[in-house]
């Protein structure tokens, strides 16, 4: 077999705001001085650039994140963009890092994280979700809520990935 490398990688996905200035659907560019960040910036002049910091956990609740938005300086929180930009470095591969914003502190999750996601399991456990919903019934509108707002953060991603692949 041949390994082969990259001309480059473009790391897509969601991430939560820091602020409260941004909103689900918003598009963010993570802040680096490379050519492929510049030329998305002037692909997707709608997009906010700055900093992703890639954390261990799905963070919250919201006091959570506007610290760890003050302390590292970030404008969104993953836990990818860290491990894929350090990676493509070691290997000199281009790599842009697109997100789109799931979530923040303004627009909060409907329920607790580890009620909507499994880490371990990689999935949504729904015995969780649905003894949670029955404890909360109010929080099933939420979770309507949440899901169109996911839906319409996912069409808006494909969108931008489209324009960013199109114009390279």
């Amino acid at each position: 077999m041949r390994a082969e490398t990259p001309e480059l990688l473009i790391a897509s996905g969601f991430c939560g705001g820091t602020t409260d200035e941004l909103h689900p659907g918003d598009l963010v560019i993570a802040d680096d001085a490379s050519d492929l960040s510049r030329k998305a910036r002037a692909i997707l002049p709608g997009a906010v650039v700055g900093k992703i910091h890639s954390a261990d956990r799905i963070v919250d609740p919201a006091v959570d994140r506007y610290e760890i938005g003050r302390e590292h300086g970030a404008i969104a929180i993953d836990m990818e963009t860290k491990t894929i930009t350090r990676l493509c470095a070691d290997r000199s591969i281009p790599v842009l890092a697109l997100r789109v914003i799931s979530d923040s502190p303004a627009a909060p999750f409907p329920a607790p994280p580890n009620v909507l996601f499994d880490m371990e399991a990689q999935r949504t456990k729904f015995t969780a979700l649905v003894a949670y919903l029955a404890r909360d019934p109010a929080s099933a509108v939420r979770l309507a809520q949440f899901s169109q707002q996911i839906t319409r953060a996912k069409t808006k991603l494909a969108d931008a990935l489209c324009a960013v692949i199109h114009a390279l």
